[in-house]
């Protein structure tokens, strides 16, 4: 699911093949499902957001953490 809707209450609708996300009545990830029990898989275009966020802030706040 992407990281902008951490904290927000979605729905998941699961199906044989795959498991479908949605905000709303917008969908908002589409996935295989994986059959492994306690499987995970990360997805890097759900992380972008976050990471580009982050390194806007470490850009626009030099000197920060060092």
């Amino acid at each position: 699911m992407p990281v902008r809707l951490t904290g927000r209450q979605v729905r998941v609708l699961l199906h044989a093949s795959e498991v479908v996300i949605y905000d709303g009545r917008t969908e908002v990830a589409r996935h295989e499902r994986l059959v492994a029990k306690g499987g995970a898989r990360l997805e890097l275009d759900h992380y972008l957001e976050a990471l580009l966020r982050s390194a806007r802030r470490t850009v626009t706040q030099p000197g920060r953490g060092h």
